[in-house]
């Protein structure tokens, strides 16, 4: 905005648009003839004193090890792991620099094996600003896996009750489980009797949701 590279009365014209802000670590040089172009596309009128070119830097933020740590612990607890899974160790790196002004983060896991054991991996926090990605970090840590945690949660066999909704109509169908699933993952049942193959995606409760039937 206009208002963030003039001061003075012309700050006053806080609604002018001067583009995109440079990226995180960069800088954009705005000249005048831009900035006068700007004000007659807004009409706005009254500025005379206009600076020959200002530079835009984008500010940074330094995060310590420590700090990360604890931004990937809270931004952990809405993150939905599976049961038996606990985290063991975060290994941020020493400091990071990452544009300022982030008000959100949020964190990606890959998907858990399903062995019991200690789970070394990589974890993606995302930065953003009013829902606008401002940086991307790869967090390494390690967790542990419980005979229960590397249990599916559906077995491959398993009886499924399958959730078929056909408008505000809701039917419930017997099926088996084609292979081992987790809640969220999109798999194959097989309906009984008939035999019939179809994709659902698995809920709690041992119950899925039918994906392109009954619509």
């Amino acid at each position: 905005m206009l208002s963030d590279v003039l001061v003075g009365d012309a700050s006053s014209a806080i609604d002018v648009d001067l583009g995109a802000a440079p990226a995180p670590g960069g800088s954009r040089i705005i000249d005048r003839r831009l900035i006068r172009e700007a004000l007659e596309r807004e009409q706005i009128t009254g500025i005379d004193k206009l600076p020959k070119a200002v530079r835009v830097v984008r500010k940074m933020e330094k995060l310590t090890r420590e700090r990360l740590s604890r931004i990937a612990k809270r931004a952990m607890a809405s993150t939905k792991l599976r049961r038996g899974i606990t985290l063991i160790q975060w290994r941020p790196p020493r400091g990071v620099r990452v544009a300022a002004g982030w008000d959100t983060v949020s964190l990606r896991l890959p998907k858990p094996p399903r062995r019991q054991g200690n789970w070394s991996t990589t974890a993606l926090l995302t930065f953003t600003a009013h829902g606008k990605r401002l940086a991307r970090l790869a967090i390494p840590a390690s967790f542990a896996i419980s005979a229960a945690g590397a249990r599916p949660d559906v077995d491959k066999g398993a009886p499924v009750v399958l959730l078929v909704r056909r408008g505000l109509v809701e039917i419930k169908v017997q099926a088996t489980a084609r292979s081992a699933a987790d809640i969220g993952d999109v798999f194959s049942v097989t309906l009984r009797p008939s035999g019939r193959q179809v994709r659902a995606k698995l809920l709690a409760g041992g119950h899925a949701l039918a994906l392109g039937v009954g619509r």
